[in-house]
């Protein structure tokens, strides 16, 4: 039947072939009536051919895309046919080849850009060296490169400029730069050296006249361009001994502060500020003990205890008291705290000192003596101090021998055996190198009130456990039990259930004093301990 409206779009086409609008032909032609038509069979046989040639002349030309498309449409306007399969064939190796092409670009660029981060600029540029130069990827790469090379360049010869003007702290800064923009580049290694050769004798300089600020500042920008290195460390280590002899000042604490000056002399033996301070600072530890024994000691809380205000600059806080700030605990005991008893059923009773000062004297002494014992000792006979990892004791009002020699300061280590006036004897231990507490046992049948024969030095945490490397040796299954200072209270990590006061409190539990705590075998309380020898569950 004949039908109007399909004759005109047959011509519509035929016109659009005539014009060379390929597209348009192609698209009337293979509608559904149009295709069964004998005049649409004769227009879509008469497509093929120029579809491709045009496909042919798009891949001369690179355009895989538009080639595939034409060649498919010659297909369906006349079946697969030779001459179409073997164009077919060539677009689809073409486009084979150009995927690989695009993924070896990829992995050249995935390349040069982990180079780049890492600082590696002329390696980044060399790996695209074999890559399409009209890639905006490549062209933007380059271009940072470039940017980067030209940025470093500029900030090295302005370091070179203020190092020559003697502007320290400039030269740094501008060294920085030259490092953040092109920290591979050859020249500087030369540049590090001078800097760190100078700024170091600056801030040694700054060190042994005093300057602790000025030391502070160059140091720290030192290390951000020059790293680490033994010059370094060194430097590092007497500025870190220096800031820790000020905190300790600031809180009144002489004697620590004292020992901090005493290591800090050895490693700036030019520092004249040093030997006198360390001299003003012995006739004041030398006069403390007598001060603690009076009035004034009964009546004044402890001097790392009376809630003076920690210095503004956290550059002088201790090592020890910046990582518990950096774990976002206080640096103080939490109140309450600094003096426990832990009672095991089966095994016995040890007193828990959590300070770092513990004074040792005569039980019934007006000084009332963090260790009381029934002994011919003086009321305040000697302390031990705690400075960060180490221990040292100090005689005070009585003698003190360590290893059978007569010492007024000794830093202790594990094994030393320690005697107090004539008879009383204590053996000091370190059990284990995973924590710094460190225990105190009584020898000769001494005994502190109690009934308590070893003092724990509490330092962070302290182990429970059948080996012999424990603080505590208790009836523990497997591994050991923890305790661990928290922001409220002692923590408790077990490796198995942890009963508090017959309820199941998991394998990590806070542990209020006066409660029984079960763990297997293992079965215990914590109780506050006053001195001369009164205990309390609170």
């Amino acid at each position: 039947m004949f039908d109007l409206n399909l004759q005109v779009r047959l011509k519509q086409a035929r016109n659009a072939l005539r014009d060379g609008r390929l597209d348009e032909a192609f698209a009337i032609a293979n509608e559904t009536a149009i295709r069964e038509l004998r005049g649409g069979q004769i227009l879509l046989e008469s497509l093929v051919k120029p579809h491709l040639e045009r496909a042919a002349s798009h891949l001369a030309e690179g355009r895989l895309r538009e080639a595939h498309l034409d060649v498919e449409r010659a297909i369906l306007a006349g079946g697969n046919r030779p001459h179409t399969a073997e164009l077919r064939k060539k677009v689809r190796e073409a486009q084979d080849l150009k995927e690989q092409e695009d993924r070896r670009q990829g992995e050249l660029m995935d390349a040069a850009r982990k180079h780049l981060e890492k600082g590696s600029l002329r390696t980044g540029r060399e790996i695209l060296a074999d890559a399409e130069s009209g890639a905006p990827e490549v062209q933007k790469f380059r271009q940072e490169v470039d940017h980067r090379e030209r940025k470093g360049e500029e900030a090295r010869g302005r370091a070179w400029k203020h190092l020559e003007n003697e502007e320290l702290l400039e030269a740094l800064a501008a060294a920085r730069e030259a490092v953040e923009a092109d920290p591979r580049h050859g020249d500087l290694p030369e540049l590090r050296a001078q800097l760190k050769k100078v700024i170091l004798e600056a801030t040694e300089r700054a060190l042994e006249s005093g300057d602790l600020t000025a030391a502070e500042d160059l140091f720290a920008q030192l290390r951000s361009v020059a790293g680490d290195s033994l010059e370094l460390r060194r430097v590092g280590d007497a500025l870190s001994l220096s800031q820790d002899a000020v905190a300790a000042f600031r809180k009144g604490d002489f004697e620590n502060s004292r020992a901090y000056l005493t290591k800090l002399e050895k490693a700036l033996s030019g520092a004249s500020w040093v030997e006198e301070n360390l001299r003003d600072l012995a006739k004041v530890t030398e006069a403390l003990p007598m001060l603690r024994a009076g009035p004034l000691g009964r009546t004044a809380p402890p001097p790392d205890t009376d809630g003076t205000a920690l210095p503004a600059s956290s550059t002088a806080l201790s090592k020890q008291q910046r990582r518990i700030l950096a774990a976002g605990e206080s640096p103080e005991t939490a109140p309450g705290l600094e003096r426990l008893l832990l009672w095991i059923d089966g095994v016995g009773t040890y007193l828990i000192l959590n300070t770092q000062r513990i004074s040792m004297g005569r039980t019934g002494s007006s000084a009332r003596p963090d260790i009381a014992l029934a002994a011919d000792l003086a009321g305040y006979h000697a302390e031990i101090l705690r400075i960060e990892d180490d221990y040292f004791i100090v005689a005070a009002q009585g003698t003190v021998e360590v290893g059978g020699r007569k010492t007024s300061r000794k830093l202790l280590a594990d094994g030393d055996s320690i005697r107090l006036g004539a008879s009383c004897r204590f053996r000091f231990h370190l059990p284990t190198a995973l924590s710094p507490t460190a225990v105190l046992t009584l020898e000769r049948g001494q005994r502190i009130e109690g009934d308590v024969r070893k003092i724990v030095l509490f330092n962070e945490l302290l182990l429970l456990g059948k080996e012999g490397k424990c603080h505590v040796e208790a009836p523990v299954a497997g591994d050991t039990v923890v305790l661990s200072a928290g922001s409220g209270g002692l923590v408790c990590r077990a490796p198995e259930e942890i009963l508090v006061d017959a309820k199941a409190a998991g394998r990590e539990a806070l542990i209020p004093l006066g409660a029984h705590v079960e763990i297997g075998e293992l079965t215990f309380t914590l109780t506050r301990s006053l001195q001369n020898g009164i205990s309390r569950a609170l």
